[in-house]
């Protein structure tokens, strides 16, 4: 049974039992079954604060959350009038990390603020609130509730769009900004790859940003990497291990492939369309080279697992033509 020890607002209760200390939130009915995920998202990862149950408290239905003994990172950051780059990435990394998991599950925060992380003792930045979090709807044209906190959220947010992961990019992005100058990146901005990576997450235009918090982190950790045009070839873009492994052994064997249509060091103008129809635009299109399928307005709107069809449908279509010539002309030389 908890027993109440401070009431911080009217929707928010500090609350113990056993003698542990336990953070009580009001929630919507309806917010149920999306913070009941979050509850089994959050007691795999130290990056966000556990959800301990849901439970009617007094009348009202409540969300019972680990108490974070740590600093708010508003305090954390402006003691310190600022942060390093080393301290400011480490707290970023931790807030993507936290964020991986929640878009894992199709969950948006949308309000990624100073306020609602915490450093704990441990020196992790844990995320520990969840009051506007909400599941993507890929049918749905715009959120039905503007909210959000201002400076932070990202434009979409108010109502022109539905929100998606890229929501939270914006918002770390002017967390990122804020804990390196204690000001909004329109007021003073970030120098150096701090400020480029900044510079990317809060593009006004979703399409423009990182398509994932992991590729965010991977920007701080490797910055020689993260700002060439290396980081943009397909299958190095995130910097995960296998998707590098998987490339290199595809560039490897189209490399050989190549290699042995050569006669002479010429290629036939058959053969060059070939090299770009079945082996370059192909992996272009599969991998969404440049977003153009979030880009496109006949794609836009499709759920990811749509657009993902839409992509391999449209690299084998591309590759049929040659296909076809290549069958066709091998049938007539067995015909011969």
């Amino acid at each position: 049974m908890f027993e109440t020890v401070k009431v911080i607002n009217s929707t928010t209760t500090l609350v113990s039992e056993k003698g542990r200390l336990f953070v009580a939130k009001v929630i919507l009915p309806d917010d149920f079954e999306l913070y009941k995920t979050i509850a089994g998202i959050s007691a795999a990862t130290p990056f966000l604060a556990t959800i301990q149950s849901i439970q009617n408290m007094n009348g009202r239905l409540c969300a019972v959350r680990e108490y974070i003994d740590g600093t708010p990172l508003e305090e954390y950051t402006e003691v310190r009038g600022g942060l390093s780059d080393d301290e400011a990435k480490k707290i970023v990394c931790d807030v993507c990390r936290g964020l991986e998991k929640l878009h894992a599950y199709g969950i948006i925060h949308r309000d990624i603020t100073p306020a609602n992380i915490i450093i704990d003792r441990l020196g992790n930045a844990v995320i520990i609130d969840f009051g506007i979090s909400r599941l993507t709807k890929p049918s749905q044209g715009a959120d039905t509730q503007i909210l959000g906190t201002q400076g932070y959220a990202a434009p979409e947010q108010f109502g022109f769009k539905q929100t998606g992961v890229r929501a939270d990019i914006y918002s770390v992005g002017v967390l990122l900004n804020y804990m390196k100058t204690l000001k909004m990146p329109n007021e003073q901005h970030a120098l150096g790859y701090i400020g480029k990576v900044v510079a990317k997450c809060t593009k006004i235009d979703e399409k423009d940003r990182y398509r994932s918090v992991r590729e965010v982190a991977y920007a701080l950790e490797h910055p020689r990497r993260s700002f060439t045009f290396y980081s943009e070839i397909p299958g190095f873009r995130s910097g995960v291990l296998w998707h590098k492994a998987v490339a290199v052994a595809y560039y490897l064997l189209a490399f050989i492939g190549v290699s042995l249509m050569l006669e002479d060091g010429k290629m036939t103008f058959a053969q060059f369309l070939f090299v770009i129809l079945n082996m370059i635009a192909p992996v272009l299109i599969i991998t969404d080279f440049y977003d153009w399928s979030k880009r496109n307005k006949f794609t836009a709107k499709l759920s990811n697992g749509k657009r993902a069809v839409v992509r391999v449908v449209l690299a084998l279509l591309v590759m049929l033509p040659m296909d076809l010539y290549y069958w066709l002309g091998a049938l007539m030389d067995m015909m011969d």
